[in-house]
């Protein structure tokens, strides 16, 4: 049987701000008002890229370049990927004819859209480029131009048309995009720019297929989503519900909750403890018939007015804002009944395992020369391509199921690395395992990890963890030796890295 899960809180957001100090930084529109087509709309960006160690969080990891391109908005900001800018040391923007770069800084960035703004101060640069605005709406009918500079420095407008619109990953989210048809194969195609509708911004080229003329785009309701929760803060972003569910439930499960035949439906498979289906009352077991009007088809589709057949994380997602109260019509106990779910974020900082971690660093605690973080996915992908296959198989498991195993505040304490001192031989065993209890106080994070070493009162201090072998003790009198020698012998600068 073909069945469909869908798990609404899962690849979620995070999001960064840099340089504003009012609750609003929109600026001022561009002073253009024609349309100068000889004018490009798009820099080419390249930053210096430097991301934290996640398995050794002292350290950074040798600087790279990153290049991609960036569209001027007529608000004065230069749209653009943000995986082109995560963990930058450094951007800068340049024309797509003039090398002469100028610098450039975040103004927001969402890496589940792969969207950020960035701006730029140098008003002459800026004078070179033509704005581009938003488009109030895309039409599915219409030719999509995409801007691309010709073999001879000049704009050209290539053609592309529509397919159909779906979810696609952008980043670290799927949300909606468009799948297009490229029509002309002699435009110079890069990820990052500009598609038009009458010379207005309707999406932002994703990925291309000159073989097979296919292509796909970030969609215009995603982009205006994004940079309309960017002109206020804090950043609110794209909301979720915190359930999953199984789409086609089967006749057999019809039948035993008594769902009539003529109805449709998605069978509610989790519910995320405090979240806010939690909040709004949905359980494990209901099948959602309809969300704020909608009807919820058995494949786990609605019929959104614009396009069609479209996921339903779209309609809850993209097609609505954080704090929006939607209407969920579901059926319990052989009978339907109304509930109101007010959506929310749910940013990756906030995950028990942490799924993606960009420009700050990893906290880390050493006592003795062993070395204690918490669980995240950029831990994990140490292990390099497929680390689900590579991992120590214990920390996947808590990973994969960490919305069932974990409270929605708690992280998870992991041994990560020992490192040799005169106090902790034979130990080498117990890398990879997961610290449950200090002298018998639970750990649910590192803090609990540095309270419970540092208020300590007796000689030794017993650890407990979650695998064999089960516990070993530490003398913290020796803590103050073994700190100078990791300094002195791995370039650590600091035995703990924490937020107070």
């Amino acid at each position: 049987m073909n069945k469909f899960f869908s798990i609404s809180f899962l690849f979620l957001f995070s999001v960064i701000f840099v340089g504003c100090q009012s609750s609003s930084h929109t600026p001022k529109p561009m002073p253009q008002e024609k349309v100068d087509s000889s004018l490009f709309s798009y820099a080419m960006l390249e930053s210096s890229l430097q991301a934290f160690d996640a398995m050794y969080p002292w350290r950074k990891s040798p600087p790279k370049k990153r290049y991609g391109i960036s569209v001027l908005l007529d608000n004065g900001y230069f749209l653009t990927n943000s995986e082109s800018i995560a963990n930058a040391n450094f951007i800068s923007l340049k024309h797509p004819v003039d090398n002469e770069p100028v610098s450039a800084t975040v103004v927001a960035a969402d890496y589940g859209a792969n969207l950020a703004l960035l701006k730029v101060e140098d008003a002459d640069f800026i004078g070179q480029f033509q704005a581009i605005k938003l488009a109030d709406s895309f039409s599915l009918n219409q030719d999509i131009q995409i801007q691309f500079k010709s073999k001879d420095d000049i704009v050209k407008n290539g053609d592309l048309s529509f397919k159909r619109a779906s979810t696609g990953s952008l980043f670290h989210e799927s949300l909606l995009i468009y799948n297009l048809t490229i029509k002309d194969q002699t435009a110079d195609y890069r990820k990052g720019l500009p598609l038009m509708q009458d010379k207005k911004l309707v999406g932002i080229l994703r990925s291309f297929d000159r073989s097979t003329s296919e292509a796909t785009a970030i969609s215009l309701e995603v982009i205006k989503h994004f940079i309309a929760d960017s002109s206020t803060l804090p950043y609110k972003g794209f909301p979720r519900g915190g359930y999953g569910y199984q789409s086609k439930p089967s006749n057999e499960l019809r039948q035993f909750l008594g769902l009539p035949k003529d109805e449709h439906g998605v069978f509610v498979t989790y519910v995320r403890p405090q979240s806010p289906a939690d909040k709004g009352g949905l359980k494990e077991r209901d099948i959602i018939l309809e969300i704020a009007g909608y009807e919820v088809l058995q494949n786990g589709s609605y019929k959104d007015e614009v396009y069609g057949d479209l996921e339903l994380k779209i309609l809850t997602s993209v097609r609505h804002k954080v704090g929006d109260e939607l209407k969920f019509k579901v059926w319990r106990d052989k009978k339907e009944i109304e509930l109101t779910i007010k959506f929310d974020r749910n940013p990756a900082e906030s995950q028990p395992v942490e799924s993606y971690r960009y420009d700050k660093d990893f906290e880390y605690y050493i006592a003795g020369g062993l070395l204690f973080i918490e669980l995240s996915r950029p831990f994990l992908k140490k292990w390099g391509e497929k680390w689900w296959t590579k991992a120590p198989a214990h920390l996947v498991n808590i990973e994969r199921n960490q919305w069932k195993l974990l409270k929605p505040d708690q992280k998870v304490v992991v041994l990560a690395s020992i490192m040799r001192t005169p106090s902790n031989a034979g130990y080498d065993d117990f890398r990879f395992n997961v610290l449950k209890y200090v002298n018998g106080t639970p750990i649910n994070g590192l803090k609990d990890l540095r309270n419970s070493i540092e208020t300590n009162q007796k000689p030794l201090v017993e650890l407990t963890f979650e695998e064999d072998p089960g516990f070993l003790v530490l003398d913290p009198s020796t803590f103050g030796s073994d700190a100078a020698f990791l300094q002195k012998q791995y370039g650590i600068p600091n035995m703990t890295n924490m937020k107070k």
